[in-house]
């Protein structure tokens, strides 16, 4: 319904923005390799549940370049991200602490909001970056300290997950940044 929605709204409207974003390629690389995935897949119904959660995720994204128009909606939006990223990592931390006696116990895992420590631990790599871009280049120093602690308690929960595949990714999205930091 929402894809319905949109194409609808930018064929009333005649707007190709989001039809010519610089992501489109990378998107359409990853859907042909979903569709390769599927067909070559062990279990087809697990892998019909993952891109149908993986469409939505780019349902999102176009609705959101197709109604956010002005810099106000730009920070409203990233307010909302920093919030949410400080309540996922509040509560999961907390949680971990509160069930678990011993944080030498390799087995245990958290978990937060999400339904594992996978999921999790996806959101937080895609998170953490963009709570360490806002604390590092906000103009407000409130600003700043708010994204760059909820960015701390990320990375504290991220290191609770016990995923060490995520640790990597954000570690080189870290050795990314700084690169391109030093670059400019």
């Amino acid at each position: 319904l929402l894809v319905v929605l949109g194409v609808a709204r930018l064929c009333r409207q005649r707007d190709v923005r989001a039809l010519s974003s610089p992501l489109n390629l990378a998107i359409g690389a990853f859907v042909v390799w979903q569709v390769v995935s599927l067909i070559t897949a062990v279990d087809v119904l697990y892998s019909v549940h993952e891109i149908r959660k993986s469409l939505a995720s780019f349902v999102v994204f176009f609705l959101v370049l197709l109604t956010v128009r002005t810099r106000k909606q730009v920070d409203a939006i990233l307010a909302c991200l920093v919030v949410m990223a400080g309540l996922v990592s509040v509560w999961g931390i907390g949680t971990f602490l509160a069930h678990h006696e011993s944080l030498l116990n390799r087995g245990l895992r958290a978990s937060s909001l999400m339904g594992s420590s996978q999921e999790l631990s996806i959101y937080l790599v895609l998170i953490i970056p963009i709570l360490l871009c806002l604390g590092f280049s906000s103009g407000d120093r409130l600003s700043r300290f708010v994204c760059l602690v909820t960015a701390f308690l990320s990375i504290v929960l991220l290191v609770l997950t016990d995923t060490r595949g995520a640790w990597v990714g954000v570690a080189a999205e870290i050795a990314v940044y700084a690169w391109v930091q030093r670059r400019h």
